[in-house]
């Protein structure tokens, strides 16, 4: 098909079918993210959103010269596959493995059309950056201004589940903070700041406590980078001197306000009230069944979503679920393929003589941003979440990007 075509004509095609799918992946992320939450929810729209991507990717095929932006996702290809093939031989008939595998295939599409808009283009990989930084800002306004109550004293939007919804916050601060880096104009750069502190500040009511210490992390891994970055004299002074000014300012505003503070519900967390050690109990309650699912299959496990099957819930955990559900073998295929990005980009963190401040910048908040979700793997689950493949894809795309 693509002989009867020029290579113009094969570039103005391909650009025209990359703006259309630019305009559906904007679509889907804000649907999503935000709009199913805070306004309303409507039925099968995200099968058809990802059935027009799906198509407009496999009209894109033709006219494609190589697939080597897709190569970083191979093992986690494999992970699919493998759990796929092993959730039909150990969960065939249960209804709640087919619900799970067909969740994750759904979320697979817009990662997809993620990595293959952006492809090698650093103007395409800033599009998709501010579609999330802007949407994560929106649904974090509002939180605060049109945020229920749940029962656990968290606040929402719509019924946004609270792990899910920080989760998809911290993604919008990785996405806003790289932003801020590439910014040319300082109003500009402030604006995406206070963004971030937003998103801050909804994590903060959402009561998340892994999602504010997440969102602390990175907020600080950030001031470092971009502060050893800019400074060449003195430069350990400078950043210790940085520091001692933060360390004080924070000890000054919390004294302040202490009783305010301790009033919020992510602090009483913190510090283990009554209702935080339920959630923690029940937590332990589910990771022991877990467990006792992973020993009854320890090799291969139990198909996908069997901890929900067996008592109605995740385990509320990454790993335990790993364990559980697709045994030894897919463990090790889903920590194999995060230990792949992780050296990649400690490999580009060191080598980095004749790479730019930004290019400097992302590689070194993607290494930490992988192992902030690795530590979060921890309290969340992750796997049957958008916002992971939405992760896998951006973080992909900065790879083909930065190579």
């Amino acid at each position: 098909m693509i002989n009867i075509y020029t290579k113009k004509e094969c570039i103005l095609i391909n650009t025209l079918l990359d703006w259309l799918l630019f305009f559906i992946i904007s679509l889907f992320v804000i649907y999503t993210v935000w709009y199913q939450y805070a306004k309303y929810e409507i039925n099968n729209l995200i099968i058809i959103i990802g059935g027009v991507m799906l198509v407009v990717m496999l009209f894109k095929l033709p006219f494609k010269r190589n697939f080597h932006e897709f190569a970083p996702l191979s093992l986690l290809f494999i992970f699919i596959f493998y759990a796929t093939v092993s959730g039909f031989i150990f969960a065939y008939r249960s209804p709640v493995f087919k619900e799970m595998l067909l969740q994750i295939f759904k979320y697979l599409i817009p990662m997809l059309a993620i990595v293959d808009f952006v492809g090698n283009r650093r103007r395409n990989l800033k599009i998709v950056l501010i579609i999330f930084s802007s949407t994560a800002i929106v649904l974090a306004i509002s939180l605060l201004t049109k945020g229920i109550l749940t029962k656990t004293s968290a606040i929402t939007v719509g019924a946004y589940n609270t792990n899910a919804l920080s989760s998809t916050l911290i993604l919008g601060a990785f996405t806003t903070l790289l932003l801020i880096q590439e910014a040319k104009i300082k109003p500009f750069k402030l604006i995406l700041f206070g963004g971030v502190l937003i998103e801050f500040m909804a994590q903060i009511f959402a009561a998340s406590r892994r999602g504010v210490g997440v969102h602390a992390l990175m907020l600080l891994v950030y001031v470092v980078i971009a502060s050893r970055m800019k400074i060449d004299k003195n430069r350990k002074i400078k950043l210790i001197g940085l520091f001692v000014v933060l360390f004080v300012a924070s000890y000054l505003l919390l004294d302040y306000f202490r009783e305010m503070i301790n009033t919020l519900v992510v602090v009483q967390r913190f510090l283990g009230t009554a209702s935080t050690e339920r959630g923690d109990y029940l937590r332990e309650t589910y990771q022991a069944i877990a467990l006792k699912l992973f020993l009854s299959n320890p090799i291969f496990g139990v198909g996908l979503g069997g901890v929900t099957r067996e008592i109605g819930v995740y385990s509320h955990s990454l790993y335990y679920e790993l364990l559980a559900c697709t045994g030894i073998l897919g463990f090790s295929l889903m920590i194999g393929f995060f230990t792949r990005l992780l050296k990649y980009f400690i490999f580009k963190s060191k080598k980095n003589l004749y790479s730019t401040k930004q290019v400097i910048l992302e590689n070194r908040m993607s290494m930490w941003f992988c192992l902030c979700i690795l530590l979060s793997g921890i309290a969340v689950v992750f796997i049957y979440d958008v916002s992971l493949y939405y992760t896998f894809g951006i973080i992909t795309a900065i790879i083909n990007v930065n190579k």
